[in-house]
Order: structure tokens, then sequence, then C-alpha cells
């Protein structure tokens, strides 16, 4: 019993914590297509970035990053209009994610103003939008068909049926003479009662 409850319990968080992330992701998404929001750590020749901007969410880090004009350590951020900046950090690809909106880059940046190690991951927020609504759709098909299932039953209990596969029953004593499961007191009570009635 403790068992169900819990799983009871996960189901409920699962559904809760798949639908807030879901509706994080189509606000950010929505959100995005008008302006940039980006959030920044930098520590010394690292740094770290995380920009949403046009339909995309971009994650980017450098290291052995040298620049002639160094940011400050710490975290900033930063929260502009699609007039001031040039889009997401990559350009679409040729090839068939890149056409979804996914692409990954490691590139080497060598100039007299900056060097570094820059390592880019673009996702589209539609596709955690999604993702984060396979959870939510998978428990709400399993409730649904357990209240189905439930219906079901009760409808052949109170019919006379059998539970399992819905022969009639109202000339069987213990099994279904169908299938052969058995028939529970309870069952051929609650059918004799609603016919009495």
């Amino acid at each position: 019993m403790q068992g169900i409850r819990w799983l009871r319990r996960a189901m409920k968080t699962g559904v809760w914590c798949s639908f807030a992330l879901s509706a994080v992701a189509a606000v950010c998404w929505y959100s995005s297509l008008s302006s940039s929001a980006t959030l920044r750590y930098v520590e010394d020749d690292r740094w770290l970035s995380v920009r949403s901007d046009v339909g995309v969410l971009s994650v980017a880090h450098a290291w052995s990053y040298f620049s002639d004009d160094p940011e400050p350590n710490g975290w900033t951020w930063e929260f502009l209009n699609h007039e001031l900046t040039n889009g997401p950090l990559l350009g679409r690809r040729s090839t068939f994610w890149g056409r979804l909106g996914f692409t990954y880059d490691l590139s080497v940046v060598r100039g007299s103003e900056i060097a570094g190690h820059v390592q880019t991951l673009q996702v589209p927020w539609w596709s955690i939008m999604v993702t984060s609504a396979v959870p939510l759709s998978l428990i709400s098909v399993v409730k649904l068909h357990a209240v189905m299932n439930r219906r079901r039953r009760r409808y052949r209990v109170l019919h006379s049926l059998c539970p399992r596969c819905g022969y009639d029953v109202r000339a069987s004593k213990e099994r279904c003479p169908e299938c052969g499961s058995g028939i529970s007191l309870a069952d051929t009570t609650s059918s004799g009662d609603q016919e009495d009635g």
C-alpha cells in the first residue's frame, strides 16, 4: 500500500514539474522572439554564457580565453531588444538538425584582440517545451486508461457481466464460463441488488 501511495505521489509531482517546465519554456520561447536575454559568468580566463534569442537557447563555454578588454569576474545579466543584437550565437546550418535549430560548435579563436577555445550549443525552445510535455502526456494517458477501466468494470458488474471479458454471468455461480475468471461474491451481490431495485 505504501508503494502505491509513493507511486501516486511521484506521478503527481512529475505531472506538476512537467507542466511547470513546459510553461516556462513556452514563456521563454515567446519572449525570445522580441528580445534577447543573456546570463554570463566570468572567472579569470573562463566564461559561461546562457542566452535566449530568436526562439533559441544558446549555451557557450570558453576557456583559455584572452581579451584586450577583459570583463570583470562574476555574474552579469543583459536584456536587449532585437535591434541591438545580432541574433543567435550560431547561424542556421544546412543539415537536417541545423534547419530545426539544433547546432553545436567547437572553435579556436585566434586574433589580435581575443583568443581562446569556445564551445557553443544551441537548442530551440520548442524542443524543450515538447520534451517537457511528454511525461505530462504519458501520465495523462495512463490515468485516462485507468479511469476507463474502472468505469467499464463498474458497468459490467452492475449489469451482471463478467468484469474481465463482459460475458453474461447471471446463470454462473463461481466462474465465468467464457474466460474462466472468478466471480467474487461482491460482484454478484451488487448486481443482484441492482436487479432487485
